[in-house]
């Protein structure tokens, strides 16, 4: 019986992360209340307040479990087989897709993202560095396999890099502030291939 008690712990945990997740989609960060969140739930304040401090450590909660899956739906986007341009543009995608779905399932979505770079931005930052890290691995290899110029065209890797991140980081600032064109996927993996196709070029062609 005791044995079973962390995994029933961390399944109610799951739970409440869900309902506080579901009442800031439905109300809003600002206008959710911890009773908003226990009557989500399905539970008394005080079982709530047992398990979490405030709104504050309910949402931090939400948004590092959406970022570590996030990241998790990147590396496997990445490790598809397929040509590196194809890989990049899987992987920002999957990197960009909990934001489009976050803007376009609640009114409040972008006001969400707001809260999450203003209260969430060391796990917003160490969720983009494993991206970097990600994108940095994914161009290495490619540069070892020859499939694009080792010299990244006249680039360091880590330019390189911050090239292709940027890329993406500017995608999802224009797909979070409106309603995301139906062809946006495609068009990331158009600019992630004239990205590639410009790292492969030697510097001196």
């Amino acid at each position: 019986m005791n044995a079973d008690r962390p995994e029933r712990l961390d399944h109610r945990r799951d739970e409440l992360i869900d309902a506080a997740f579901r009442a800031f989609m439905t109300t809003g960060y600002v206008k959710t209340s911890m009773s908003d969140i226990a009557a989500e739930a399905g539970v008394s304040r005080p079982t709530l307040y047992r398990s979490f401090a405030n709104k504050s450590d309910l949402f931090l909660a939400a948004a590092e479990r959406l970022h570590e899956q996030t990241s998790a739906a990147c590396a496997e986007a990445a490790a598809r087989p397929g040509d590196v341009d194809e890989r990049l543009a899987a992987a920002a995608i999957a990197q960009l897709s909990a934001h489009v779905e976050i803007v376009l399932s609640s009114p409040h979505g972008t006001a969400l993202l707001d809260v999450n770079r203003r209260i969430g931005g060391e796990l917003a930052a160490a969720a983009e560095r494993r991206f970097e890290a990600l994108v940095r691995s994914l161009l290495t290899a490619a540069a070892v396999d020859g499939e694009i110029d080792a010299r990244f065209g006249g680039a360091t890797a880590a330019q390189a890099t911050r090239l292709v991140v940027a890329v993406v980081d500017g995608w999802k600032l224009s797909l979070t502030q409106a309603a995301p064109p139906r062809t946006w996927r495609a068009d990331v993996e158009v600019a992630m291939r004239i990205v590639v196709r410009g790292l492969a070029q030697p510097p001196d062609a």
